[in-house]
């Protein structure tokens, strides 16, 4: 799970396996552009990181992967 470092229950996370992280390295390495079904889930998952990073640049607290 990726989830900003003190914060409360109500922030954002991301809720991966270190194999399914490992995974979801490895699709953005390789992306070029597809848009069939299965790239669909890595498009979610990207939005879900995005939130959480941003969360903690507007709060100023570190990244936990845990």
């Amino acid at each position: 799970m990726l989830y900003p470092a003190g914060s409360d229950a109500e922030s954002p996370d991301v809720s991966w396996s270190y194999t399914g992280f490992s995974m979801f390295r490895k699709w953005l390495a390789r992306y070029e552009g597809d848009a069939d079904p299965a790239h669909r889930r890595r498009v979610d998952d990207v939005r879900e990181l995005t939130a959480v990073l941003e969360h903690c640049v507007t709060y100023d607290v570190g990244l936990v992967f845990g």
